[in-house]
């Protein structure tokens, strides 16, 4: 757990239940706070119609997909209508800031957001009014209608307490989308019933220890398939990226808490780049070789070219994922990857680049 005499736990309503059983099981004291919004959200009688011309300065559209923000954003500047900033979850952090910024500075030339739900991950924004895109996304599988509480935390962006805007308005940009909006917007929220949890590097070095010949990623299905949790409170998270880099790894000479470190590093599956490099790192990693910038930027021919279209941004994306990862692994094995530094240096010249 964690060492603190008190721990403070911000989330919404739908949390509480499970955060106080959990607390329970621990034997520790639980206290509830309720905060109420301090702003009026409204929801408004009328979608925009498909009609982009209707946007104006502090409205946000919310989209799900990285190809669609960049519709959005190519066909509003197209019709003149005015500069848009754009905020998803694949943008260096480093950016999204810079793109929130001007999007909040009433003297910069961007008066629109284009975004995805990263929208509710820590930045502070003066949104008027929020219209989704659409009422569904892909969640990696299929694609699924959002929920009531997704729904909610991004509506609630709209018309914060403090900003420019003290009252927030929410929308769709197409008729068809607004009746399931109202609905959701009305509806209570599901409430969380279970925390994840995922196998320690300890547990999987005791299973090893009984099947000193087994690779990781058996022993990462033997231990999904053996282990016994508290069903009412808990659900074992999804491990595919760690079986996927396990296989990438395989037959490199690490030990378990060495592939284990590497295979929860921050690899996305659909990075061909980012798939080679930590290949690499981790037969450096065994060869207990020390890694420089320059070995890196031999790995992702240095250096990226301005991009000008969406796959040559993601091809710039890829690169600074290589240098997040690094980064990562450098506080897991300092002797190998020794350049912090110059790799920071290197992540933030990518980053003005995106």
């Amino acid at each position: 757990g964690v060492v603190s005499d008190e721990v403070h736990v911000c989330g919404e309503d739908t949390a509480v239940g499970l955060i106080k059983r959990l607390a329970k099981t621990c034997g520790d004291e639980f206290e509830v706070f309720h905060y109420d919004r301090l702003s009026q959200l409204q929801v408004l009688p009328y979608s925009l119609g498909g009609q982009l011309h209707q946007v104006r300065p502090g409205d946000c559209i919310v989209a799900f997909s990285q190809r669609e923000l960049f519709k959005l954003r190519q066909r509003i500047e197209k019709a003149k209508v005015t500069k848009c900033a754009i905020v998803y979850g694949g943008l260096p952090p480093a950016t999204r800031v810079e793109q929130a910024a001007k999007f909040n500075n009433p003297d910069d030339e961007h008066k629109i957001l284009i975004a995805s739900d990263a929208i509710g991950m820590g930045l502070n924004l003066n949104i008027k009014r929020i219209i989704f895109h659409a009422m569904e996304k892909f969640d990696g599988q299929s694609v699924t209608q959002l929920t009531a509480s997704h729904v909610k935390q991004i509506a609630g962006r709209a018309g914060r307490y403090g900003s420019e805007y003290p009252k927030g308005e929410v929308t769709t940009l197409y008729a068809s989308s607004l009746p399931t909006l109202k609905k959701l917007m009305s509806q209570p929220s599901d409430e969380v019933q279970r925390a994840g949890l995922s196998p320690s590097v300890e547990q999987i070095e005791m299973l090893s220890h009984q099947l000193p010949n087994a690779t990781l990623g058996d022993l990462v299905d033997l231990f999904l398939d053996v282990a016994q949790l508290d069903g009412e409170n808990y659900f074992m998270c999804d491990l595919e990226n760690v079986q996927y880099l396990a296989e990438l790894v395989e037959g490199i000479p690490l030990t378990i808490w060495e592939q284990y470190s590497i295979c929860q590093a921050p690899v996305s599956r659909n990075r061909t780049l980012s798939a080679s490099v930590i290949v690499e790192f981790a037969r450096r990693v065994s060869e207990k070789r020390e890694t420089k910038v320059i070995d890196v930027k031999e790995m992702v021919r240095w250096p990226p070219v301005m991009p000008k279209s969406l796959k040559t941004l993601q091809d710039v994306e890829a690169v600074h994922e290589v240098c997040d990862v690094y980064l990562w692994l450098s506080y897991r094995f300092p002797e190998v990857f020794t350049d912090q530094e110059n790799m920071r240096e290197m992540q933030q010249f990518v980053e003005k680049i995106i």
